[in-house]
């Protein structure tokens, strides 16, 4: 059964899943007309209905669709931000494969290139969800903070300026596109001369 509302998106704090599942609820949609449609063993059946406003609540609906395009704006920077922190993830295994299977007196090279490697995905970590600190605190400045910044302010039920609300996704935006730009740095630099070492040692990696 639809819960009236469009899928959610993974975050970048969420490590991807081991298998496929339901998709996490998103926010509610605009009131309108939908299409259900259902595959099954080659047969499509369509159904379209229409999906209306709570009369007991006021309703903008310029408002509702301005809000639902900032959404599908954020939901696309999280997807990119998302992309990002898999990939850093990914590149962490197997640094931490490399670590117990290089020998540090064999293969210095390797182990040296390791470390920057390792130092540079760090940085990048932090950048994206900060470093582990004890307390509640945390950084306005990563980018799950602007995003969750963005999408809190998308969300509020309190009345905040139009412009207040592009700007933050804005900023969320310009956030995960210097985060890219440091993970596509890693993987032509530091990731490049790593795998260069790797071949040199004659390490195999299965």
């Amino acid at each position: 059964m639809w819960n009236l509302r469009r899928d959610g998106v993974r975050g970048p704090q969420q490590p991807k899943p081991s298998k496929a599942g339901t998709p996490r609820a998103g926010a509610p949609v605009v009131p309108g007309n939908y299409t259900a449609r259902v595959t099954w063993q080659g047969k499509t059946a369509e159904h379209t209905f229409r999906v209306i406003a709570d009369p007991y609540m006021p309703f903008d609906r310029v408002s509702a669709q301005k809000t639902d395009q900032l959404l599908t704006e954020l939901g696309e920077v999280t997807q990119q931000a998302t992309q990002v922190m898999d990939a850093v993830r990914d590149h962490q295994a197997l640094v931490k494969m490399l670590e117990n299977k290089a020998d540090a007196t064999k293969h210095a090279e390797v182990h040296h290139t390791l470390k920057t490697v390792s130092e540079e995905l760090t940085a990048l970590q932090h950048f994206m969800l900060g470093e582990s600190k004890q307390g509640i605190y945390r950084s306005p400045h990563t980018v799950v903070a602007k995003i969750g910044q963005a999408g809190y302010q998308i969300r509020s039920p309190q009345v905040v300026s139009g412009s207040n609300k592009v700007r933050l996704v804005e900023q969320a935006r310009k956030a995960v596109n210097e985060a890219q730009q440091k993970l596509d740095q890693l993987e032509s630099g530091a990731w490049i001369r790593l795998k260069t070492a790797i071949d040199k040692a004659g390490i195999k990696l299965l």
